[in-house]
């Protein structure tokens, strides 16, 4: 099962997880992925940091971790993939549990 969200150039980032580890797990507790999803480019590359930025995951100040919560009502089933699914997550931090 994939499980992710759209970055800020509309390209789906998460991880496949195993069904059982999903049901286990991630359907509760969501699915830890790292702050740096959100500024990368097309490419996966990292641009230069900007000033006008309240915040900058970088290896000093470090990368935090964003929750992914399942939305069911999202769930699908990829049709190319064998017995594979996927579902869109709302992101919340993983301190506050804020939604963003």
């Amino acid at each position: 099962i994939f499980v992710g969200t759209p970055d800020v150039n509309g390209n789906f980032r998460g991880r496949g997880i195993n069904p059982d580890h999903f049901i286990k797990g991630i359907c509760d507790e969501g699915l830890g992925i790292c702050d740096c999803i959100y500024i990368m480019d097309t490419w996966d590359n990292m641009p230069q940091p900007s000033r006008a930025l309240p915040w900058y995951p970088d290896w000093v100040g470090g990368y935090r971790d964003y929750v992914i919560k399942p939305d069911f009502s999202t769930f699908g089933v990829v049709p190319w993939l064998d017995r594979t699914g996927f579902v869109i997550g709302d992101v919340y931090d993983q301190f506050s549990g804020e939604l963003l």
